[in-house]
């Protein structure tokens, strides 16, 4: 538990953002594309939810290295 003592609010903001990308590459975007294709935009989504979950792997780095 000493792992959680040392995290700080913008690491728990990160890690959310990371499971969250991750579902949505994985499983949400086509279930939100097979409820509306008209409205929802895969490709858009999906750069979205990559460009989240590398930006939230880069902060953990980034922290790593400081």
């Amino acid at each position: 538990m000493d792992f959680f003592a040392k995290l700080e609010s913008w690491d728990y903001l990160a890690g959310i953002i990371a499971i969250i990308s991750l579902w949505l590459i994985m499983f949400g975007i086509n279930k939100l594309h097979a409820a509306n294709p008209q409205l929802v935009d895969v490709a858009k989504l999906k750069m979205r939810a990559y460009g989240a979950l590398i930006a939230s792997l880069a902060y953990f780095v980034c922290k790593k290295l400081a």
